[in-house]
């Protein structure tokens, strides 16, 4: 029992040490506690518009170079469009007109019949269009190309070439979708979907 009493009063003594520390710097403590915990939080506020800050400041920045590089290939692409509405003009002409051999007489220039369809849809194969055009639309001209031939083939020996023309339409209209694929990547957005 002896051994008890003093356990008990040390207790109570550390007790009372602890009951005036508080009482006497529990005011300090807490104030202390607060500051710390309103500078962290302030700190950590700081911290997180500095980086939202940044983070719309690079976002500001990409788009900015996004306009420039748009803006510098401008020209290319006004150029690229214009040739590629010419050349799904004249594979439409050619899949849809009745082939002739020559729109040309010496007294008049030619017309835009599919002579003249036919001859500008080489010029364009083998050069304006060929410096600018995508490789999905390089591959359809060539497609078309092919077609073509069979069906100049058939010109030439005054034969029955409907079958040959009518094999134009279709890859006239996949050159038509491949420009339009083509559009939409170089200028950045999406034309309004095609519905089959």
């Amino acid at each position: 029992m002896a051994d008890t009493q003093p356990s008990t009063s040390a207790t109570g003594g550390e007790r009372r040490r602890a009951w005036r520390f508080l009482v006497r710097y529990g005011t300090g403590v807490a104030v202390v506690i607060a500051g710390l915990w309103t500078a962290t939080t302030w700190l950590y506020t700081q911290h997180q518009q500095a980086s939202d800050a940044a983070a719309a400041e690079v976002s500001r920045r990409e788009q900015a170079t996004q306009i420039a590089i748009r803006e510098s290939q401008k020209p290319f692409l006004e150029r690229q469009l214009a040739f590629y509405f010419e050349a799904a003009k004249v594979t439409a002409k050619l899949a849809t007109s009745a082939p002739v051999k020559t729109s040309a007489t010496p007294d008049r220039a030619p017309t835009e019949d599919w002579a003249w369809a036919r001859r500008r849809f080489w010029e364009l194969y083998w050069g304006e269009l060929a410096a600018v055009e995508s490789p999905e639309v390089a591959r359809a001209m060539a497609h078309f190309g092919q077609r073509l031939n069979e069906l100049e083939t058939c010109v030439a020996k005054d034969g029955e070439c409907a079958q040959a023309q009518d094999a134009l339409k279709g890859p006239s209209i996949q050159l038509a979708h491949q420009i339009r694929e083509s559009i939409e990547k170089g200028w950045g957005y999406s034309l309004p979907s095609l519905q089959k």
